[in-house]
């Protein structure tokens, strides 16, 4: 009996652990509510798609870019409708191919274009309502095929639109906050503070720009937190 309790809590990590990555496996992020930050506080944002419904980014090997009938052009205009690779071809005409484009400009830095592969990548269109993900997947396994990603939106919100967003002065320290007045317990003193004593949030925030899609999120908290705050959503055991 003593034995038992150890055993149930293994064996129901493993039972997590088993079925877990697959539930995440299957659950595709396909909208997100955004609201530009240039629009000004909204209480309500708008839902969209994260990613493009109808085209794929695919990048060939370096045997396969050589091998096939792709031109050296970095001209949008001038779209095809085949690699020229007979196993990509036919996946590709049998999830609806409409045309195939560059999407990326021609970069003046030839060692870096052929080194970082961007000159590899190519955007294919469908015009077939195709499952993405899936046709990701078999792209993927081609042999002509390095890398395929679905089309992702930006979300290039620099700063939040929070109303409340100037009194956090440890983001952007510009002695906007006011001083507390005792008297009333409330910030109705004159400004106070040091210029440029903060943590530069802004300036990481606009140089990154990752944190819309990572999946991270990041809560700074001190011990005045109000448990009942409508921007907190508290999960059991943090």
């Amino acid at each position: 009996m003593r034995n038992s309790v150890p055993r149930f809590f293994t064996a129901l990590l493993a039972l997590f652990l088993l079925i877990g990555p697959v539930s995440l496996l299957g659950a595709e992020l396909t909208e997100r509510t955004f609201v530009p930050v240039q629009m000004g506080y909204q209480s309500q944002g708008e839902r969209s798609l994260t990613h493009a419904q109808d085209r794929l980014l695919v990048q060939l090997t370096d045997e396969a870019l050589r091998a096939s009938t792709l031109p050296d052009f970095y001209d949008r205009s001038a779209p095809l409708h085949s690699t020229g690779l007979a196993s990509l071809d036919v996946l590709t005409v049998e999830a609806g191919l409409a045309r195939i484009l560059r999407p990326y400009d021609q970069l003046k830095r030839a060692d870096l274009v052929r080194e970082l592969g961007i000159d590899r990548w190519f955007t294919f269109e469908f015009s077939s309502d195709e499952n993405l993900s899936d046709l990701a997947e078999r792209l993927k396994s081609d042999p002509n095929v390095d890398e395929v990603s679905l089309d992702w939106r930006a979300y290039p919100a620099v700063a939040p639109n929070d109303p409340y967003y100037s009194d956090q002065w440890g983001h952007n320290n510009t002695a906007q906050l006011l001083s507390y007045d005792w008297s009333t317990h409330t910030h109705t003193g004159p400004a106070v503070g040091t210029v440029g004593f903060d943590s530069n949030a802004e300036a990481a925030w606009a140089a990154a720009q990752g944190y819309g899609s990572s999946g991270v999120v990041i809560a700074i908290l001190d011990s005045g937190v109000d448990n009942d705050h409508p921007d907190l959503n508290q999960v059991t055991g943090y």
